[in-house]
């Protein structure tokens, strides 16, 4: 019964807007979906760029048949006229979907990437950007991530500095550090002795939690996501800490490990 209906259904005799409406609309937000479920599996996550072009067969496919659909028309000024409006009708039902859809976008998920090809290449500049300070050339990147949960982000940028008595000589005369000793994840309220919990105002990356793994759901499908620690950094340190910017929607604080010659930059934007 079931394969009957939708062979009726897919073989049923239609009128063009009607086909317009089906295949156009329809066929687009199916395909739509189809391609945003695809893009958040691991698998092609690895492949480079994919996001970047993929998801421009969503507007082809769409006025691919939409010009098949309208060369089946007899030119005349009404049937054009007809034809503009549904085009018209459509963009409006478009803008509607991608509203409910953007909203769910943004509130409905959870997602944790860690080292991927664009977040290292984007990581000097973000570092730049962030700390107003210039990125060391003698830097290497231990770690880049990007996580979000709902509408709230968060990046972290981990770096090993050669010349890291250069580089703290130059932050401290641009900000104002303090020495503490910090054992990360921990919300020691004591850190710098007067009752002050230095992480609860970032987005705090999932590093030293003692387990291998966390499950996210970017979009529609939960994944689970290896985790690694970045080397020398969880465990009691010495550290130099300093909040660069405390806004209500954003905070951005770097932690300078001289021993280690670690620099760590977070940045949490909070809806």
């Amino acid at each position: 019964m079931l394969m009957q209906a939708t062979k009726a259904f897919v073989f049923k005799e239609r009128s063009l807007s009607s086909l317009v409406w089906l295949w156009g609309f329809f066929g687009t937000i199916l395909l739509f979906l189809l391609i945003d479920a695809l893009v958040t599996t691991p698998l092609l996550k690895r492949i480079l760029y994919l996001e970047d072009w993929i998801y421009w067969l969503v507007p082809i496919y769409y006025f691919f048949v939409f010009f098949f659909s309208f060369g089946d028309i007899n030119l005349s000024f009404k049937s054009i006229l007809q034809t503009f409006f549904h085009f018209i009708g459509q963009i409006a039902a478009f803008l509607i979907f991608f509203g409910f859809w953007g909203v769910f976008a943004a509130f409905g998920g959870s997602d944790y990437q860690a080292n991927t090809y664009s977040l290292k290449q984007e990581a000097p500049t973000e570092f730049t950007e962030n700390s107003k300070l210039q990125y060391p050339s003698d830097a290497e990147l231990i770690h880049t991530s990007f996580s979000n949960w709902g509408a709230n982000v968060g990046t972290d940028i981990i770096i090993k500095v050669g010349d890291i008595d250069s580089f703290v000589n130059t932050a401290v005369t641009k900000y104002k550090f303090y020495e503490m000793t910090m054992d990360f994840p921990g919300h020691d309220r004591e850190y710098l002795g007067y009752g002050f919990d230095p992480f609860q105002g970032i987005l705090s990356p999932p590093f030293c939690s003692e387990t291998p793994t966390m499950v996210v759901k970017p979009r529609y499908f939960k994944v689970t996501k290896k985790l690694t620690d970045p080397e020398n950094f969880c465990g009691k340190r010495e550290v130099y800490y300093s909040e660069l910017k405390t806004e209500t929607e954003l905070s951005i604080l770097m932690v300078i490990f001289p021993k280690e010659g670690l620099v760590w930059l977070n940045r949490s934007d909070w809806f």
